[in-house]
């Protein structure tokens, strides 16, 4: 029976670091893509620059050179906008998934998306004059707004915060804010802005704006790294959460400032 036992555990631990060798290989691998990625994006465009170009452009940059000029003011800013886009993304993608545990979850189901839509539909018909800054202060409050109704329905409501209340309640008040959206958007004749703003993109970036990325997405996984534990706990379900001394509400509330953000 002991014999039985120590071979068991022996698999367990050999499965076990296979797995994280699995991890280390694909963090790796997919760290080696998207710096591949990246000097493919700053290389290919209007004017193709010679990869050998983008090194010494990064490493050793010359103002006196068009070709460096073009990759430090454009195309830099724009990869580094890009990258640091997606990897929020996927941070506020994976604490929603362990919040509701629901492996589509998706900023989106927490009105996130809506509310910005709405507050910047509220922006082009009524200040359209505001800057690109401006927008991004709207936007921003709308989430925290589509944010905030999303978990009020569903803290308020009879058992509390809920992963299927939390969808419900996302689904409920995104259909709400895009609606109004809708309407405000075929009233004032501003239907193209706020597409190209709902589609989003990375034409127009500056340094000023990725140096605004940085700041957000430091505030942003500090407070992520501060409360994964917490979220893995809470992804085995919320008696358990509580069982093991987990502050759930807490928890859930940290975690949608962080998807906000």
């Amino acid at each position: 029976m002991s014999q039985h036992k120590n071979i068991q555990t022996a698999s367990e631990e050999i499965q076990w670091t296979s797995r994280t060798y699995g991890v280390v290989i694909v963090l790796i691998a997919g760290l080696c893509l998207l710096c591949f990625g990246a000097f493919l994006s700053i290389s290919l465009g209007a004017a193709d620059i010679h990869l050998r170009t983008v090194w010494d452009a990064i490493f050793h940059y010359q103002p006196t050179k068009t070709s460096h000029q073009i990759i430090h003011d454009l195309r830099l800013p724009r990869t580094a906008a890009a990258a640091l886009v997606g990897a929020l993304l996927a941070v506020s993608g994976a604490i929603m998934q362990g919040m509701t545990r629901n492996p589509l979850a998706e900023p989106s189901i927490m009105g996130v998306t809506s509310g910005s839509a709405f507050a910047v539909s509220i922006a082009f018909a009524f200040f359209p004059g505001l800057s690109a800054m401006g927008l991004v202060l709207w936007s921003f409050a709308g989430a925290g707004l589509g944010a905030s109704t999303v978990m009020g329905i569903g803290m308020f409501s009879r058992g509390g915060l809920t992963p299927v209340k939390l969808a419900l309640a996302g689904t409920a008040v995104t259909y709400f804010f895009t609606g109004i959206s809708t309407a405000i958007a075929i009233r004032f004749d501003v239907a193209q802005d706020i597409s190209f703003w709902y589609a989003g993109g990375v034409a127009g970036v500056k340094w000023p704006g990725v140096q605004l990325l940085l700041i957000a997405g430091a505030v942003g996984l500090t407070l992520a790294f501060f409360i994964a534990r917490s979220v893995t706990v809470l992804s085995l379900g919320d008696d358990l959460a509580k069982g093991l001394g987990q502050y759930t509400s807490a928890v859930k509330l940290v975690g949608m400032l962080i998807v906000v953000i």
